[in-house]
């Protein structure tokens, strides 16, 4: 979850908006789950976490506009 507020806000300094709570909330599954599916923003965050940490090599992530695009 700590990834997740440090990529969504840090590197960019975004402010955050009402539906970041979720989005934290939901990172916490990720170290169990196999695949993700979920936004743009959401997904960039994770494919940078993916990069420096390997705890989640195990994950696939789409982003919502790939998973459509794939159906």
């Amino acid at each position: 979850m700590m990834y997740t507020v440090f990529y969504k806000f840090y590197p960019d300094q975004r402010k955050p908006i009402l539906s970041d709570v979720y989005d934290i909330i939901i990172s916490s599954l990720l170290p169990y789950v196999d695949c993700f599916i979920t936004e743009g923003h959401q997904f960039d965050a994770i494919q940078k976490i993916k990069k420096v940490d390997s705890f989640l090599d195990h994950l696939e992530v789409k982003s919502i506009k790939e998973f459509l695009k794939q159906s």
